[in-house]
């Protein structure tokens, strides 16, 4: 089905449901220049094995671009493996729910997670890249600070066979768009047909188009910004890949052989206008250790099953590459370590206590005054009844590297659902001991807001109860392990603990355990 096609039949159910027809032209102006907020990007990465494409992404990405990842589909017997089949099987799922009316009651929040699973499901099985140009928001009296503008844009290599997407977007259309509140307009330029949709619930700035060019996908966000794409893609301006600093970054980390690559230019961020938000950016790059840094790309690639993850910066003018995985943890063999049923792990070069100072630091710091302040009382007070300081007396005595791997996977294959394993240097009874006052506590807590459950199983690790066993968190020997559920936290210290002798005087076969 050609686009034109299939957006006219769009328009032709939005006409039925009496939305304005298309205008003869879009109002098109350039787009903006520096962002004016702090980012931060938290990309959980999970692959589609489906489809796999030698197209050079970084050509139709407009070197102005802020922030930018590429993803590249690994061919179909790349690990994990499981991740692309189950998020297509839950996708099926969707929208046979979806034709058979059983969504049409469902909350809008519960709604909107599952279409954004299963545009993320057909999104992953193609190469693509997102980049943002600029990002606006406006202080609030509290504190914080409100979205007010942004222009971004997605670039999709279909290869000229754009049915998937088109069927997304007309079920989105579908979905969230009324005739007395949204706009759709059409436009053709060099041969391409463009549509946008303006929606009077939203912001004036916020203005989505979408259209085919020349074998690529096209949909931005932001006045503007699809003639911007559009101009890098048929020449007319220069792509990220003309940098001579992005080019030799892409290189020294391999990024041609990445699955996924990230690169961000923190020296075209502008915040002097806002000393509150200067604050924020400040405390963000304190923690995450960016200071003098204005550049930066991060790759993530796989080494047979272990991830090989680098990092290229460019701090006071000088270049520095960095090897943020290691195929193996120091002194202990990996087939101890990880499960051979793992298809994919990463071992971290990194100190845990970096990791939890990084992660605290950096969501205090984007939260308003008031929120930070909430957070901190509850820690201290969480401390205050477990009688223990997490960092002093559990943090602390962790070895350095952090260990994350996909063993055992879940029942649905949900692809963030990895086991997080972590090794206690010295004291380890004191360790566990301290947390399980953490947890008792915790679980106190829980019980007085009537939220959530903390309960503990019968061989000592804690989990959440949300309905079904949820994360959970247990320690054995100098082992402590966090998963997704109990059995797979159980499964992994029964791992790392080794093979169990058998009882003197047997022949040494295990004795079939009764179903």
């Amino acid at each position: 089905m050609s686009t034109e096609t299939a957006a006219l039949r769009v328009l032709n159910k939005m006409r039925r449901r009496k939305i304005r027809p298309p205008s003869s032209e879009l109002d098109v102006r350039s787009p903006t220049g520096k962002c004016r907020v702090p980012f931060v990007v938290l990309i959980a990465l999970w692959v589609c094995p489906t489809f796999a494409a030698d197209s050079d992404l970084t050509k139709t990405i407009p070197s102005d671009a802020v922030v930018a990842y590429f993803v590249i589909p690994p061919p179909s017997d790349a690990p994990p493996g499981n991740a692309g089949s189950s998020l297509r099987f839950a996708t099926l799922l969707a929208d046979q729910a979806q034709s058979m009316g059983l969504l049409s009651n469902i909350d809008a929040t519960t709604r909107g997670w599952i279409d954004s699973l299963t545009a993320t499901s057909v999104l992953l099985g193609y190469p693509h890249a997102v980049a943002l140009f600029d990002v606006k928001a406006r202080a609030l009296d509290g504190g914080g600070h409100r979205l007010a503008g942004l222009s971004a844009a997605m670039v999709i290599h279909t290869d000229g066979d754009n049915t998937k997407i088109e069927q997304r977007i007309q079920h989105l259309l579908n979905t969230y768009t009324n005739s007395e509140e949204t706009k759709l307009t059409q436009n053709s330029v060099d041969n391409a047909t463009v549509y946008a949709l303006t929606d009077k619930r939203l912001p004036d700035w916020f203005v989505l188009q979408w259209g085919s060019i020349d074998g690529v996908y096209v949909i931005s966000i932001g006045d503007g910004t699809f003639e911007h794409v559009r101009g890098t893609l048929a020449g007319r301006a220069p792509s990220i890949s003309s940098e001579s600093w992005f080019v030799g970054a892409y290189e020294k980390t391999s990024a041609k052989n990445a699955l996924l690559t990230l690169y961000a230019r923190f020296d075209r961020i502008d915040f002097s206008a806002d000393s509150q938000l200067a604050q924020k950016v400040g405390a963000v790059r304190h923690s995450l250790s960016f200071e003098n840094v204005d550049r930066g790309m991060w790759t993530i690639a796989f080494d047979g099953r272990a991830v090989d993850a680098k990092e290229f910066i460019r701090r006071n003018k000088q270049n520095k590459l960095r090897r943020l995985t290691q195929p193996s943890l120091y002194e202990i063999p990996t087939d101890k370590l990880i499960p051979v049923q793992a298809t994919a792990y990463a071992i971290f070069d990194t100190s845990p206590t970096t990791i939890l100072n990084a992660i605290s630091e950096v969501f205090l710091a984007i939260e308003a005054p008031s929120t930070q302040e909430k957070t901190r009382q509850y820690w201290r007070h969480l401390e205050q009844e477990s009688g223990v300081d997490i960092r002093r007396d559990i943090v602390a005595h962790l070895a350095r590297g952090a260990v994350v791997h996909n063993h055992p996977p879940h029942l649905l294959r949900l692809p963030l659902a990895w086991t997080f394993v972590a090794r206690v240097m010295d004291d380890a009874d004191a360790v566990h001991e301290n947390l399980n006052a953490v947890c008792k506590a915790w679980q106190g807590e829980l019980r007085q807001a009537g939220t959530l459950r903390l309960r503990l199983a019968g061989d000592g690790i804690w989990f959440l109860d949300l309905g079904i066993p949820g994360p959970a968190v247990g320690m054995r020997g100098r082992w402590i392990v966090v998963s997704y559920s109990p059995f797979a936290v159980r499964e992994n210290l029964t791992f790392l603990a080794g093979p169990t002798p058998p009882p003197s005087g047997t022949s040494g076969q295990r004795t079939p355990e009764t179903p």
